[in-house]
């Protein structure tokens, strides 16, 4: 083992460089405290965060927007967009509570144990879900310890000590999804199977309406047809607006004809359509084992090395190679796929 140890091969490490000097974020801290709206960026996505609702109680109002700021920094709890609406969203069902109960409560001195106690009771009563209850009340807690630390010795010693813990009331046990059974898995499969024929069909055939008739297509409604396909094919689109689609959405209408579908078939000879991305999402899951999360980074020149039937299926999920979703940075281990 020592010897080993001995044949380790030592590399060497880089000097790591930090800026010689950030800018101060007090300034933009005092403005959004101040006016109650500030823009955060979180995970290369930018969001306005607006309090200016939370009337009535300025002072108290700034406390929670100060907090809010800082859980939406780097460090800070509110790791995303998503995250840092909740905590708006959770301090705003606080606010709701504080007009119908509480009053009184003005600043961050005036909350209490007794107050934090009662949003949870009031949330309770109110019918919301405990789960989310516990996720909002967890929200506002962290938002008060927050506050706190930023003014340390405002918030009374009760509410301080309540802060320690997120709620006495019960949650309910998370239930855990099966996986689908052979049984369903196999359904499923056919289901998707055959919807990909059919799509495979409709890009066979796409010189032709699914519905409409031989024997009732008038010369004047087939050059219409014809006119709104070379369209698309010209443009890639073709809108509601378009002279040539409202010419041949009247004909067919004036023909007794269904036109509920008529942009939808009109662009599904030329383009997938979104509801079939729903038989091909599922399909794939089913052949390879990726997850649907995975499935939907792919990209349009994810199919490599095809041979003998079989092509590769490469994943990029934040700039490197993953295993089914995983996050394992090993491609070669992703599934090969039989051509269909």
């Amino acid at each position: 083992m020592i010897a080993a140890m001995t044949a380790l091969k030592r590399w060497p490490g880089r000097r790591a460089l930090f800026p010689e000097a950030l800018p101060d974020p007090e300034g933009e801290a005092v403005a959004a405290i101040a006016s109650l709206r500030f823009s955060v960026t979180l995970a290369d996505r930018s969001k306005t965060i607006d309090l200016t609702m939370l009337s009535g109680r300025r002072a108290l109002a700034r406390s929670f927007a100060g907090a809010l700021w800082r859980a939406c920094q780097v460090g800070g709890p509110a790791g995303s967009i998503s995250t840092a609406s909740a905590y708006a969203n959770a301090l705003k069902t606080f606010w709701r509570y504080l007009d119908a109960v509480s009053p009184h409560v003005v600043r961050l001195s005036d909350v209490s144990a007794a107050c934090i106690d009662g949003f949870d009771a009031w949330m309770e009563e109110s019918g919301l879900h405990p789960n989310h209850r516990l996720r909002r009340m967890s929200k506002v807690l962290n938002l008060l310890r927050l506050a706190e630390a930023a003014e340390p010795g405002r918030l009374p010693p009760d509410a301080s000590r309540r802060l320690m813990y997120t709620s006495d009331r019960p949650g309910v046990r998370a239930r855990p999804r099966d996986a689908y059974g052979d049984d369903i898995a196999k359904a499923l499969r056919t289901a998707a199977r055959t919807d990909l024929a059919a799509i495979i069909r409709r890009f066979a055939d796409a010189d032709r309406m699914p519905t409409v008739e031989d024997a009732f297509r008038s010369s004047a409604l087939a050059a219409a047809h014809e006119a709104a396909m070379a369209a698309i094919d010209a443009e890639g689109v073709i809108g509601h607006r378009h002279p040539l689609f409202k010419r041949l959405y009247t004909l067919r209408r004036e023909s007794g004809l269904p036109n509920d579908r008529l942009i939808h078939d009109l662009h599904g000879r030329r383009h997938l359509l979104a509801a079939d991305l729903v038989s091909l999402i599922v399909l794939v899951s089913l052949d390879t084992g990726l997850e649907i999360e995975a499935i939907k980074d792919l990209r349009a020149d994810c199919l490599k090395n095809p041979a003998g039937g079989y092509v590769e299926m490469s994943i990029v999920s934040g700039g490197r190679a993953a295993l089914s979703g995983s996050g394992c940075a090993c491609a070669t281990a992703v599934p090969r796929l039989r051509a269909v």
